[in-house]
């Protein structure tokens, strides 16, 4: 498949990478924010791989430079009962964190097809397209930001946290940082609908 695919014109491929995955890639707030013709271009430079069960995906303490959608398959994180399915994705901290290292390592269950995002793909469209470029500071200044806030309040009471307090705090943090994509969501709308 994949021969046959970057085989195709490059506008055949942008039209059917983003029919196969677009819907996936969606599944990220921040591609979901995307204009469908930016979507496209994204779609049209993603990679993808194929795992056989037992192959390692990312290694706990290895530089991440690309995220991972899980397209077929299943994938586990070593050390804990998380599976990840169809739809999931893991690693998007590599898109907007500076020298962010794999926390877990993560291993194909069964044969699983994944999506890769680079790093690479994102500055690469940043240099191409104007408006990905500011939508994607926009975001990533909120990411970073609701990255920082969950990280001080895990710092300040790791000592003292139960297992109920952790998981508190970690809800409540999320609600945190679905509030900050809420409101950058809102601004991209608000220029959206000054552009027209």
């Amino acid at each position: 498949v994949g021969k046959t695919i970057s085989g195709l014109s490059p506008w055949l491929r942008f039209e059917l990478m983003t029919a196969l995955y677009g819907d996936t890639l969606c599944a990220h707030p921040f591609f979901s924010l995307l204009p469908a013709q930016v979507l496209g271009r994204v779609c049209a430079g993603v990679q993808i791989m194929m795992f056989a069960q037992g192959d390692v995906v990312v290694q706990a303490g290895h530089l991440a430079q690309c995220m991972f959608y899980v397209i077929s398959g299943r994938l586990t994180v070593l050390g804990s009962q998380d599976v990840l399915e169809p739809k999931a994705y893991v690693g998007d901290g590599s898109l907007f964190l500076e020298n962010s290292v794999r926390r877990e390592t993560i291993v194909a269950m069964v044969s699983s097809e994944l999506l890769h995002v680079g790093r690479t793909l994102m500055e690469d469209l940043q240099g191409e397209i104007p408006a990905f470029r500011r939508l994607y500071k926009l975001y990533k200044r909120e990411y970073q930001r609701a990255y920082r806030a969950a990280h001080q309040t895990w710092a300040w009471g790791a000592l003292a946290v139960t297992a109920m307090e952790a998981m508190a705090l970690h809800q409540k943090t999320a609600k945190r940082k679905t509030m900050g994509f809420a409101r950058l969501q809102q601004q991209v709308q608000l220029r959206k609908s000054r552009q027209f």
